[in-house]
């Protein structure tokens, strides 16, 4: 049992050339060539299928002993299937209940680190996919207030001024959340104050700073195209491209 996990093991490490390897939790795998599998001491040359006395395709043997095609054997350590593919052959070897057991908890162990792996990679992709949504709606939403002429930059302005007033002399008039409130006077005082503001705003010589403009167009028209899938498909072929 020794010597047959040992031989495994080389084979698994590239030790025979021409002989891959594969373990799974109820065989041993090889696939090789005659000559390869013969030299790596994994079969013998008249165990092959098609030798002298050898059915063509596929021969099973139980320690040792040919078993008839009809007939059932314990797929343990003392099972061996050989089939034929092409000029290449298949060996399974089976493996003990111990063995079995050990590969069994080694591959729900690694199954089970996989999937805390790749939760954390979907919970990566969702918190950026969730970023990149969030700053392209935050980029549409200054896009869709940014001014791109003095007259459309005052008329904002003073939307957004009417806007806040509006809030604040709310709370200060007579409501259900606190019970306090202004007195109307000092009400129409505010009112007359915002419209000296509004006067401020129409009359003020407006400023454009065209460069600091345009940065912030190219920063929301990129946080924007993110978001797209088709976008995200591009930059992916294109980074694949380039390594």
């Amino acid at each position: 049992m020794a010597n047959e996990i040992q031989r495994s093991a080389d084979a698994a490490a590239g030790a025979y050339p021409g002989v891959t390897y594969e373990a799974t939790c109820v065989y041993d795998c090889f696939s090789g060539s005659a000559d390869a599998l013969h030299a790596a001491a994994i079969v013998r040359a008249e165990q092959l299928p098609g030798s002298l006395g050898m059915p063509k395709t596929a021969v099973t043997f139980y320690n040792g002993q040919q078993v008839p095609r009809w007939q059932r054997c314990p797929h343990d350590e003392g099972y061996l299937n050989i089939a034929a593919r092409g000029r290449r052959f298949e060996v399974r070897r089976g493996l003990s209940v111990e063995v079995k057991a050990v590969r069994m908890s080694e591959r729900k162990a690694e199954f089970a680190a996989r999937s805390v792996v790749d939760a954390a990679a979907e919970e990566a992709e969702r918190r950026e996919r969730h970023n990149r949504w969030h700053a392209a709606r935050m980029a549409e939403h200054t896009m869709q207030w940014m001014a791109n002429s003095t007259k459309e930059y005052r008329e904002k302005e003073a939307e957004n001024l009417r806007r806040f007033v509006d809030i604040a002399l709310h709370g200060m008039r007579p409501n259900s959340q606190s019970g306090y409130y202004i007195e109307e006077s000092a009400i129409d005082q505010l009112t007359s104050l915002c419209d000296q503001m509004l006067k401020v705003v129409a009359e003020a010589t407006i400023g454009f700073d065209r460069a600091h403009h345009k940065m912030v167009q190219q920063q929301c028209m990129a946080a924007i195209a993110k978001d797209d899938a088709g976008f995200q498909k591009s930059l992916s072929n294109m980074i694949e491209g380039s390594l």
